[in-house]
């Protein structure tokens, strides 16, 4: 919440003026393409212009930061004034990055301009709350990345989702399928047919037709968990410039990025929300360790998986359940698989990012519902109980009993084993690689500390006294920096690793 108060301000006053120079510059770039020295010439004026323009605002916000924030948005805000400071330094140099897009636009290279696009989405991933850097495989990431970007330069890819899309809501009658002209639509150009309408946030203009925005927000939230839990075919960018309301139904647009979960998968998830609902935290590190796909993550402490699992799900047991925010529960879950270095598969990683930009578009529009209340009921327990989980709890209960049954004569067993001195216990240490590890690196760390005092004791004896060794000399000051600069990299790197 700080960090998105703090980008407000500069974000809003950038836009402004941004938005005013490219109105302009484009089509006279785009007039002047073919002179490229023409082109390079108005590029360094538009960034002039632009940064004479900007530096003083940016500078002038950071400046009045505390002031601004407490008398427009109240103290409660306060802590939104680093952040402030930090966006009003990254917007001031906004001009270069918006100067040189008009030119590759106006070039006509919308190519780059596509790949540009989806590397900043990448990268805005990547760097959310340092929150996903162990819980997905980074290389599996970046290839997913580069495959999307490819298909999305490819436009019957395209054409593909949204036909597969449209076969999976056909019975949907308040969602309106786009319909794409094959004969057309080639790999550089897609051609569908015209999507009026108004965007789904546009809360004035839906009222002024005469819609229900509680209606509408119910639909999509119910839709969206459909295609996530139901048909494991789901669309992974819901923005709200990616869905419009137009003749009474929603509809969504940019098919370019969607996602698809297996039916395993999707089984686990349900049973997986179910626990979590009951707040069987033993049933859900159960389930998270089996779609776990870090094949070098370390040993998983059972119990610690499960102590935190149970603080996470005790923060919300005394909430309704509409009262639970979905983006600080999947934050909190997040950073638990971080610390266990737990990692999701990439569809999976996709569709929580998908159901956080759902849940966060309805709390713009309709602030009253939830899409918890909307995931329990889609997920009620009662489904889950039918002929078939009857007959396989029935089959376990009676394997159960018969096993019950077998407790006196392994019983027995184990006491002549014990008399007769041939019972023996193997007791292994939890993650005992780990803990030698880390008392090893813990005992270097403390040598290296010795070396250093001795050094900089060293060197303030001989300060002190007659110097007359100054090779001996300047071979501790060396031995001193490099020992100190290796201490602070140690200390700093254990910080950021801890966050």
């Amino acid at each position: 919440a700080y960090y998105n108060k703090g980008n407000e301000f500069p974000e809003y006053a950038t836009t402004a003026i941004v938005s005013s120079v490219d109105s302009v510059l484009l089509p006279v770039m785009s007039n002047a393409q073919d002179d490229k020295l023409r082109v390079k010439d108005m590029t360094r004026i538009a960034i002039k212009t632009s940064s004479y323009i900007m530096w003083p605002i940016m500078m002038g916000i950071a400046a009045c930061a505390e002031p601004l924030i407490r008398v427009i948005i109240t103290d409660k805000w306060m802590f939104a004034v680093p952040y402030l400071r930090i966006f009003c330094i990254t917007y001031a140099f906004y001009p270069i990055h918006t100067a040189n897009l008009n030119v590759i636009k106006a070039l006509g290279r919308s190519d780059t301009y596509l790949v540009l696009e989806v590397l900043k989405k990448a990268i805005k991933i990547l760097n959310i709350d340092r929150l996903f850097s162990n819980i997905i495989n980074i290389n599996d990431f970046l290839d997913e990345m580069y495959s999307t970007a490819l298909e999305e330069m490819d436009f019957l890819v395209e054409a593909r989702h949204m036909k597969e899309f449209a076969n999976y809501n056909s019975d949907i009658k308040y969602l309106k399928s786009v319909k794409v002209y094959d004969e057309y639509s080639t790999k550089y150009a897609l051609v569908m047919e015209y999507i009026g309408g108004c965007n789904i946030n546009d809360i004035e203009s839906l009222k002024k037709n005469g819609y229900d925005i509680e209606e509408i927000s119910e639909k999509l939230a119910d839709n969206y968990i459909k295609q996530a839990i139901d048909d494991g075919y789901f669309h992974a960018d819901p923005h709200s410039d990616n869905i419009k309301i137009e003749g009474g139904k929603i509809v969504y647009l940019d098919y370019g990025m969607m996602g698809k979960i297996s039916l395993r998968y999707r089984n686990l998830l349900e049973r997986c929300l179910i626990s979590i609902s009951n707040n069987d935290y033993n049933d859900v590190a159960s389930i998270l360790k089996t779609i776990d796909t870090n094949s070098n993550s370390n040993y998983v402490d059972q119990m610690h998986l499960k102590n935190d699992i149970k603080i996470v799900l005790d923060k919300n047991v005394t909430s309704e359940l509409s009262d639970i925010n979905v983006k600080d529960f999947a934050a909190d879950m997040f950073s638990m698989l971080n610390r266990h270095k737990i990692t999701l598969p990439r569809d999976i990683t996709m569709l929580i990012r998908g159901i956080v930009v759902i849940a966060g578009l309805l709390e713009e529009i309709n602030p009253k519902i939830s899409l918890m209340v909307v995931l329990k009921n889609h997920i009620d327990v009662s489904k889950s109980i039918n002929k078939e989980t009857i007959t396989k709890y029935l089959l376990k209960s009676a394997k159960s009993g018969a096993d019950l049954m077998l407790i006196p004569n392994e019983a027995l067993t184990i006491l002549r084993g014990i008399n007769s001195g041939d019972l023996r216990f193997n007791v292994e240490m939890t993650d005992s690689n780990g803990q030698i590890n880390r008392m090893e690196k813990l005992f270097h760390l403390a040598i290296i500390t010795t070396i250093d005092v001795a050094l900089l004791i060293s060197i303030s004896l001989m300060c002190r006294g007659d110097n007359n060794h100054p090779i001996l000399f300047n071979f501790y000051i060396l031995g001193a920096i490099l020992c100190t600069g290796y201490l602070i990299i140690k200390l700093i790197s254990a910080k950021f690793k801890r966050k």
